[in-house]
């Protein structure tokens, strides 16, 4: 009879288990309040500014809302979205993306490339913050700025009392599949919310920066960016960078874990120092990874730059780094990641394995990091001597058909004095834009290294000259991110 009981018990038991669905094994949470994205609209929408820009358009050209030059430079190419700017010109300031308000004091989140035309000395332009329940604009100051992680932080100058003001939360702690909502101004549209959920995490974008990015279908458009991305709890989650222009229901954020350093460093008056090594990189073939003995992969050095801290230690090209300051290292983006979250100053080892006549040689280096170069302050000149050698200059060629810009040949000294990153390809330099000119409105920039004109690859300043024609010239040039083509035309 006991046997009869306990095998009842077993069956009983194994149907129940049996008639469980993958929704009765997980683990579920208690269902959303019905008011939840109500009250967070309460909540969060007083702390979410428009953020303007202020252009004397007396003296000055127009110039279109970032994001869109953002992401032609991201994506290449023109993106055919109508730019409400270029209808404005009468205007006397146009919004150009969203912050947050940080604390009482008037600090605000924003991104960099919003508020990035502030630094262009060529134009007369100011930024003004739009706070909800106030009907005028605030003046601003950017008192940090961090251009590679695409963050800045502003402050308003005579902020009023009792200012709403966001909080960071542990982006670590986010979920795929968490609900999330974003804040903006989407071209122009104050006050908006977008719903979604977080799409995937770590998400790597090529030459924007160097943050795993969230990826949320909560919808981020043009104005979006530099708005807060919100949890559930309303804690700030993400701050909104990025699109997907190819897509839709594509955005990114950068995680708040991240932005809170770089905000605490710029709030402090510090300048965010990452280290730099000079090298290009490449990433080893997994098949002859193998055959060198490393077990997973490694790095191979392309190329290194002549008075960088790599050239320095004494690396060449072709050695295979594969551990870097007792770290482990097998690709490219996170070897990039520990030398940039290195302090500039600070000595490190780097193994390598080096070809020889007959095998791979093991040494290690002890390299001293330099600064990322145009992140270092630039000091006050000092009156020189009479003695003192001039710098040179790199004056450049004007192209014909009055585009207004000029292009100077490559070399070691030229690239150092624009400020050309060691990843750029060689090419003819950019070295003058004239304000207002049909090279300026396109979107040529001082910097960018030319790479084709109607098609021909260009070598010299002098190739670029001749491959300028009198009509539509379509020009391939190469940015901070990434080819861009541009086209241009004499008016």
């Amino acid at each position: 009879m006991k046997k009869r009981i306990l095998l009842l018990c077993l069956l009983f038991i194994q149907s129940t288990a049996l008639s469980k669905g993958p929704m009765d094994e997980a683990k579920l949470s208690a269902p959303l309040p019905a008011n939840l994205w109500i009250e967070m609209s309460k909540m969060a929408q007083p702390a979410v500014v428009g953020v303007f820009l202020d252009i004397d358009i007396k003296r000055t050209h127009m110039r279109r809302d970032p994001l869109f030059e953002f992401l032609e430079e991201f994506y290449g190419g023109s993106l055919e979205f109508e730019d409400p700017r270029e209808q404005q010109e009468e205007e006397e300031s146009s919004p150009i993306g969203t912050g947050f308000i940080i604390d009482d004091k008037g600090h605000v989140v924003s991104n960099y490339h919003v508020v990035e035309a502030v630094d262009d000395k060529r134009i007369n332009a100011t930024l003004q913050v739009q706070i909800q329940g106030y009907n005028k604009l605030f003046d601003v100051e950017v008192i940090g700025r961090d251009p590679r992680g695409d963050l800045a932080l502003l402050k308003v100058k005579k902020p009023p009392k009792n200012l709403k003001h966001l909080k960071f939360g542990n982006s670590d702690e986010l979920q795929v599949g968490e609900y999330v909502a974003a804040f903006g101004n989407p071209f122009g549209h104050s006050n908006s919310m977008t719903v979604g959920i977080v799409s995937a995490k770590g998400r790597s974008l090529k030459e924007l920066n160097r943050f795993p990015f969230i990826q949320t279908d909560a919808s981020i458009n043009p104005g979006n960016s530099g708005g807060p991305l919100l949890n559930t709890e309303g804690y700030v989650i993400g701050v909104n960078t990025a699109i997907d222009a190819r897509a839709q229901g594509i955005g990114f954020a950068i995680p708040s874990n991240y932005a809170k350093k770089i905000i605490r460093t710029l709030k402090s008056g510090e300048t965010i120092k990452r280290g730099f090594l000079g090298v290009e990189l490449g990433q080893l073939n997994p098949r002859a990874a193998r055959q060198f003995g490393l077990s997973r992969g490694g790095i191979v050095v392309g190329g290194v730059e002549p008075g960088y801290p790599a050239a320095q230690a004494g690396l060449q090209k072709n050695d295979i780094i594969y551990e870097f300051n007792g770290a482990k290292v097998d690709e490219v983006g996170s070897f990039i990641n520990l030398v940039k979250d290195t302090e500039p100053g600070t000595t490190v080892p780097i193994k390598v394995l080096r070809p020889t006549a007959s095998s791979f040689r093991e040494m290690t280096f002890k390299v001293t990091l330099a600064s990322f170069p145009g992140q270092t302050r630039i000091p006050k000149l000092e009156r020189q001597s009479s003695k003192a050698p001039k710098p040179k200059k790199y004056i450049g060629q004007q192209v014909p058909h009055d585009l207004g810009f000029a292009v100077t040949n490559s070399s070691s000294g030229a690239r150092r004095h624009f400020d050309i990153p060691i990843r750029f390809p060689f090419g003819p330099i950019v070295s003058e834009v004239i304000p207002g000119s049909p090279a300026d409105r396109g979107g040529i920039r001082v910097g960018m290294v030319v790479l084709r004109v109607n098609g021909k690859g260009m070598n010299k300043n002098s190739e670029v000259v001749k491959a300028i024609k009198n009509g539509i010239n379509r020009i391939w040039v190469h940015t901070e991110r990434g080819e861009k083509k541009i086209s241009l035309k004499p008016e």
